[in-house]
């Protein structure tokens, strides 16, 4: 599945906004009404990252010019393992 990557900032407007949660993977959600939770991953501290179409199916339409707004380059693979602290291979 490929995966989309985002700028950390995307997240800030729902960790101040009432009835959101925010996980430490990045994933968020709106109580019963949307989220964004399954594949959700982020590389370092920096950067959530989720597949997608997991994307397209947890977030509402009228979310997605956010999340465009932030969107990221994906890393590449040397960034990649040193962020997450394992050899390239």
């Amino acid at each position: 599945m490929d995966r989309t990557y985002f700028r950390q900032d995307v997240l800030s407007k729902y960790e101040v906004a009432s009835g959101f949660t925010v996980g430490d993977d990045g994933s968020v959600s709106h109580g019963s009404y949307w989220g964004l939770n399954r594949s959700m991953s982020r590389v370092g501290n920096e950067l959530p990252a989720t597949g997608i179409g997991d994307f397209g199916e947890g977030v509402p339409y009228e979310e997605w010019s956010h999340w465009k707004e932030y969107a990221a380059k994906p890393p590449i693979t040397v960034t990649t393992s040193v962020l997450s602290d394992t050899p390239p291979t």
